[in-house]
């Protein structure tokens, strides 16, 4: 792996942590349940007992919130490592559109100058490879290195961006599900030429760990006191309990336990859309403590853990299904086993922790509209047929289509073809924003960059512009920034999503445990660029200049 230059530069003693001694941290967890809302643990506290009750009976601070407007998966866990806002890590969203390059679909881990790496060596799995080149900012992997050169740091989750995002450039190690070719936890070449040991065991006929009846529910998950909604629901996908395996995994005695291609892609298809893409990344994530040494030296080390079901199963299912109600009782108590772990290995006085999420997530539309919200889902296909009647609107009136793509977030534009006939932006966003119900359905504002890119004396300073400022870089973010009303779902047929700036997408759980850590409910307005700079804090290492947040006191 090549380190940026940032990370070879002779360090300063001044950089470093704390002088090592019997009672200092040695070890730093980050745990991110992807699409994880405060209502969950509230709801489902009482019948936790593994690592989510630790996480409620430490520090717990009940009003934080991602203070950009694209709440989406890249952004989050980007912030979440970095303590940058997205303006500042680069990471605006999951996908962009780069104007230099012509290309209008940059995926946020993208990579091509590196090869996918899987258990049979480079190139041998996925379309792409996959490293942190396009995060801007330092991940907290990069500040321990800096701070010790002997500090080791491991991402892992469902998810690449998750795993990549979460370290930042100078991790040793960041590990995925592969979801669509079925070879167990992959990497890149950035990070190595081959597999370690400990993950290429874990690959070898993984699917031997799935249960032959699939995904039934625990018993503790239909207690009606949790308040999980009926198994079957309006909004929610047609599929309901038991979820059973796409084919019979081969166990008789003397029988080839070996799968085809096609037969390990499907099933890992199936664990990416149920618990066991959480469960299998917690028990990469003990094996990594020991194959690592994590936290076994007097260098600070890092280990990510990015459990992706949450997100995965509640697009299909909503925040408050059976589902998700069963899938996060299960992390519960794998994580209690990895924290148990953790404590054998490192000593309890020797870790800290903190659980946050990406995003929040709104709740299904039909769930909201039947209880009196003016909640709407739109046409999967909304954000293109809009921008198209867009498109239509100013040809008719200006005689030129200007309009040349959508992204996520917003609109692009042709800015020489405007330039040429002398229109402006502004005059183009005002005439977009004025004949909105011609073109977009509950569109709420449209945001340019004159709005948002920051000048000498002038940047917002509330409400949504202020959000959207934070997710606005200007080379990776659309020409026209679109907002919708709340309570809006664009893209999916059924099930929910999240990537609005409004609460129920940004207010996500914000937690800490061990030294350092002040037990109770803290009420007081937080940021999750926070994240970073107080766990640096907690763990005796210098908070670098820059950030966008502060240390929690």
């Amino acid at each position: 792996m090549l380190l940026p230059t940032l990370l070879v530069l002779p360090f300063l003693a001044s950089s470093r942590c704390s002088t090592p001694a019997e009672d200092d941290v040695r070890l730093i967890v980050l745990v991110s349940i992807d699409q994880m809302t405060p209502e969950q643990l509230e709801r489902l506290g009482p019948r936790f007992s593994g690592g989510f009750a630790r996480f409620l009976g430490g520090e717990r601070h009940r009003l934080a919130f991602h203070d950009h407007a694209d709440s989406s998966t890249g952004p989050g866990h980007a912030t979440l490592g970095t303590g940058l806002w997205p303006s500042h890590s680069g990471i605006v969203g999951n996908l962009w559109a780069d104007r230099a390059q012509g290309d209008a679909g940059i995926y946020c881990v993208a990579d091509p100058s590196v090869a996918p790496l899987g258990p049979l060596g480079p190139g041998a799995v996925g379309p792409a490879g996959r490293s942190p080149a396009l995060l801007l900012g330092d991940g907290l992997a990069d500040h321990l290195k800096r701070a010790s050169p002997g500090s080791r740091s491991v991402g892992i989750a469902g998810k690449d961006r998750a795993a990549i995002l979460a370290t930042g450039h100078a991790a040793d190690w960041a590990l995925w599900w592969d979801a669509s070719g079925g070879q167990g936890f992959v990497s890149s070449t950035y990070y190595g030429d081959a597999l370690p040991d400990w993950v290429a065991s874990f690959d070898e006929a993984w699917w031997n760990r799935l249960p032959d009846a699939g995904w039934e529910t625990l018993e503790a998950s239909r207690d009606p006191r949790l308040g999980a909604s009926a198994d079957v629901r309006a909004g929610e996908a047609p599929r309901t309990f038991p979820h059973a395996l796409p084919l019979a995994v081969p166990r008789e005695p003397g029988a080839s336990n070996e799968l085809g291609k096609q037969q390990r892609a499907q099933l890992s298809r199936w664990v990416y859309g149920s618990p066991w893409i959480d469960l299998f990344s917690i028990e990469l994530a003990e094996r990594a403590l020991d194959a690592l040494d994590l936290g076994r030296d007097e260098s600070v080390d890092y280990l990510f853990l990015g459990l992706s079901g949450c997100d995965i199963v509640g697009h299909s299912y909503g925040p408050r299904s059976l589902e998700v109600t069963d899938l996060l009782l299960r992390d519960d108590a794998a994580l209690g086993e990895l924290f148990d772990a953790i404590d054998a290995r490192v000593g309890a006085e020797h870790w800290i922790a903190a659980l946050s999420s990406d995003h929040g997530v709104l709740p299904l539309p039909e769930s909201l509209d039947s209880r009196g919200y003016d909640a709407v889902r739109l046409a999967p296909n909304e954000m293109q047929l809009g921008s198209s009647r867009l498109g239509e609107l100013l040809e008719s009136t200006y005689g030129t289509n200007f309009v040349t793509g959508v992204t996520e977030s917003g609109i692009l534009l042709d800015r020489e073809a405007m330039e040429r006939e002398g229109i402006g932006l502004e005059e183009l966003a005002t005439f977009a924003r004025e004949g909105s119900a011609d073109w977009m359905p509950r569109l709420r504002t449209l945001f340019t960059q004159n709005d948002l890119a920051p000048r000498e004396g002038s940047a917002p300073t509330g409400g949504l512009a202020r959000l959207a400022a934070h997710s606005f870089l200007d080379t990776r973010s659309p020409d026209l920034v679109v907002v919708l009303e709340p309570w809006t779902l664009v893209g999916f047929p059924y099930g929910t999503s999240h990537g609005t700036p409004w609460p129920y997408d940004r207010h996500v759980p914000l937690l800490f445990l061990g030294p350092g850590s002040t037990p109770g409910e803290d009420w007081r307005p937080c940021a999750t660029v926070d994240l970073v700079p107080s766990l640096l804090e907690r763990a005796g290492c210098p908070i670098p200049d820059g950030l966008d947040g502060s240390p929690l006191h």
